[in-house]
């Protein structure tokens, strides 16, 4: 599929280049699907395999979540980290604004927050900055101007603006660009059958959860088209509606990862889908996230206890975990996987499907666990 751009794209911790590619109407995919992209200013005969990390839902753009991993990923990621050099245009500038508010707009749409229960999301990465660069490729002093009484941006005005980049930055590295692409695809992953299970265990390993950010984007748009709400009191329930595309009653969210870096690019996400629920449901929570991050010690070992218990007081005390910022509280180190999946087969929501995506050895561990407590197990290959 030629003709395509990366309209934004934002280098994010842990040397992950997300691309923000326009999407045409009648590109058609399911959460989960992966693309081949190709992009001739990183190598012109060269494709690679990448899951798609938005939801179908979201309609005018596809997300792509890629860490440095070897010669081309990185080759990508300092491309993006270089300043531009080429004369951005006004027309084309305006058309990036014009599309980065769609974008707010669909994604306001997607995430509902009409019900977060008190519930404050942060907005320390809200806020804009315009870097600009002059010809040589240094950053220009700030400026201490007022904005235009009109409110408009020079560019949506039609006047040039006197800088050869802008660089619209949001949180740590973020940029408008119009650089051309070729995707092939989508292709589909035995993740497809999430929708159609009764009770779906995700378990993604480091960069294994990109293809569960378009899934879990997804679960959460279908949820709340089923959740209803008392016009007299605050009160919310979901709908027990089974069809053909939605059959999930319950949904466990594990993550497991090194450190707490890793963890920065899906914490916004992380933290919208957990103000998308109520916090008391009378069938208990739908959606419920395990994170596990395997270098911190463990509780079981001594020298982490008086670490561990104050992490527990103080999250109890903010209601919040002091690594992530989320509700759910991060454990230290691996799950033991007996224990979590003899919870889960505890619960009673119906037949559990277990779906991973990470390394081969970890696999392993769960498909022989999987087969202790008669789940089924899938897993993508990564």
């Amino acid at each position: 599929m030629g003709g395509l751009h990366i309209v934004e794209v934002n280098l994010l911790p842990s040397k992950v280049t997300h691309l923000v590619i326009k999407r045409p109407e009648f590109f058609h995919f399911k959460p989960g699907d992966y693309v081949y992209i190709n992009i001739p200013e990183i190598a012109k005969y060269e494709w690679h395999p990448f899951t798609i990390s938005s939801p179908p839902e979201q309609s005018d753009s596809l997300w792509l979540h890629i860490r440095s991993m070897g010669q081309w990923t990185n080759r990508l990621y300092e491309y993006f980290r270089q300043p531009q050099r080429e004369e951005v245009s006004p027309k084309r500038l305006a058309a990036s604004l014009r599309h980065r508010r769609q974008l707010t707009r669909a994604q306001e749409e997607l995430f509902s927050f009409t019900n977060c229960n008190g519930a404050v999301a942060s907005n320390e990465n809200a806020s804009v900055e315009l870097m600009m660069y002059r010809q040589n490729g240094s950053p220009a002093p700030p400026t201490s101007e007022a904005p235009p009484p009109d409110g408009l941006e020079p560019a949506e005005r039609g006047e040039a603006p006197p800088i050869l980049q802008v660089s619209a930055k949001f949180g740590e590295n973020h940029r408008f660009c119009n650089i051309k692409c070729y995707v092939d695809g989508p292709y589909g992953t035995p993740t497809r059958q999430i929708f159609t299970s009764e009770h779906a265990v995700l378990i993604g390993a480091g960069i294994g959860i990109t293809p569960f950010a378009s899934i879990l984007q997804s679960i959460m748009y279908r949820y709340r088209m089923r959740k209803q709400n008392c016009p007299n009191c605050n009160y919310s329930w979901c709908e027990n509606i089974k069809d053909g595309e939605m059959l999930l009653r319950k949904v466990d969210f594990i993550w497991i990862n090194r450190d707490q870096k890793s963890f920065e690019w899906f914490v916004s996400l992380l933290t919208k889908l957990e103000m998308d629920q109520a916090d008391e449901e009378p069938e208990g929570r739908f959606l419920e996230m395990h994170m596990y991050m395997t270098s911190a010690l463990s509780k079981n070992d001594m020298k982490a206890i008086g670490l561990q218990m104050a992490l527990d007081l103080l999250a109890k005390k903010e209601k919040r975990d002091s690594i992530t910022g989320l509700r759910t509280r991060t454990q230290p180190g691996r799950p033991e996987w007996g224990k979590v999946f003899q919870k889960v087969s505890e619960e009673n929501k119906g037949k559990v499907h277990v779906f991973y995506c990470g390394a081969p050895a970890l696999a392993k561990t769960i498909k022989a666990q999987c087969e202790r407590f008669g789940f089924n197990f899938y897993k993508e290959h990564f």
